[in-house]
Formats: structure tokens, C-alpha cells, sequence
């Protein structure tokens, strides 16, 4: 039985998330580096924590997203755990 949080599964899911942060208003100075250097092993980390029910999320971090004539609109960034 292949579950939701299999290897093969959370390396998709990690491929569709790079896909949607391209259009994100924070951008990732390091193009998300340090998560290629170590894919393997965090992969099989989280694979490990998820399977034993003991993967945290990190919190949303809150911020304000710049609009025009100095305004703010209300924004979330979802912290990736390495």
C-alpha cells in the first residue's frame, strides 16, 4: 500500500510547490539551495516524521504585501522546515 506521505508522493508534491512559488511576492534570494543540496535526506525526514505522526507545521509567518499610494494588503508566508 502506497501512502499519502510516501517518498515518491512528497517529492511530487515538492515539485508542484516549486511551481506555484514562482508567482509568490516574497521571492527566494537562494532559489531554495539549501533544499537542493539536501533533497535526500529531508525528504526522508519528513517521509519519517509524517509516518510516525510527529511533523509540526511551522505557523504562518503574517506580513504586508506593498500595494499602490503606500498601502498595505494583509499576506501569510508558509516557512518551509529544513
Amino acid at each position: 500500500m502506497i501512502h499519502w506521505y510516501s517518498p515518491e508522493n512528497l517529492e511530487r508534491a515538492w515539485k508542484y510547490a516549486r511551481i506555484e512559488v514562482r508567482d509568490d511576492f516574497v521571492f527566494d534570494v537562494i532559489n531554495y539551495e539549501d533544499i537542493k543540496l539536501n533533497f535526500r535526506r529531508l525528504l526522508s525526514s519528513l517521509h519519517n516524521q509524517l509516518k510516525y505522526e510527529q511533523y509540526y507545521p511551522a505557523p504562518l509567518l503574517r506580513i504586508g504585501v506593498p500595494k499602490n499610494d503606500y498601502s498595505v494588503r494583509p499576506g501569510t508566508i508558509i516557512p518551509i522546515k529544513i
